[in-house]
């Protein structure tokens, strides 16, 4: 079995399979013997982690002509098309995107680089889009919500970030990240209820999801949806 080897002054042995390679983390003295073995041991685990990961990479976000993106909770379909100029449209038939032509046509040896440049195209202007719907949505929905939960937050504002929806702070400003309309907007409400809850509770103790829980009593449902939906939800090319 292909594995990569990482080890560092840890006390104890740690396996992880991102991207479908295996990834071992051990101690400086942890023997080959005793770390092929585990991996062994570990076979099916392994087998079953990667297996998922490769489902999962099926339903990621795809930036090419006939791909899906997520949006409101859902895979829709993406068109791409050239013309004059650049547009994107959203409708019950999925996303048309139009890219404005090259200039020139590039050569066989370009062709593959050029296909990075248009996915990266594509992929800049769905932003530009999402964080338009995420202004539309997010701002007057979460100052709605802060009026029936008392809260009213010192800013809201939307942003990207790697690897979390959204942040409140102790000034009381409001963060979210606009890639968060990929997601239901039923899961979308919790999170701006989650954020909201954190004006009178700055930590994620039992008072705080008592308060979340008195103004989205499902909260557990859309913890879930983000949960098991985060895989596919990564936006990268």
């Amino acid at each position: 079995m292909h594995y990569q080897l990482i080890r560092s002054k840890r006390k104890s042995i740690a396996l992880q399979v991102l991207a479908g390679k295996v990834i071992v983390r051990a101690p400086l003295l942890t023997s080959i013997n005793y770390i092929e073995r585990l991996l062994t041991k570990k076979l099916s685990w392994i087998e079953d982690k990667i297996n998922r990961q490769d489902c999962d990479k099926q339903n990621l976000n795809q930036f090419v002509d006939g791909g899906k993106i997520w949006f409101n909770g859902k895979q829709h379909p993406l068109t791409v098309t050239k013309a004059v100029k650049n547009s994107i449209i959203f409708n019950e038939n999925g996303f048309l995107i139009t890219l404005k032509n090259a200039r020139h046509k590039p050569s066989k040896t370009d062709q593959s680089s050029a296909s990075d440049i248009t996915a990266s195209r594509i992929k800049k202007m769905i932003e530009v889009w999402l964080k338009q719907q995420a202004q539309r949505y997010l701002i007057p929905q979460t100052k709605k919500l802060s009026i029936q939960m008392s809260l009213t937050p010192m800013a809201i504002n939307i942003r990207q970030y790697k690897a979390r929806w959204g942040s409140c702070n102790s000034l009381g400003n409001i963060q979210f990240n606009y890639l968060l309309m990929m997601a239901p907007q039923w899961v979308v409400d919790y999170v701006i209820v989650h954020e909201l809850s954190h004006l009178a509770h700055l930590n994620h103790g039992s008072e705080f999801w008592q308060l979340v829980e008195k103004h989205y009593p499902e909260y557990q449902s859309a913890k879930h949806w983000l949960n098991s939906h985060q895989q596919q939800l990564q936006w990268v090319l």
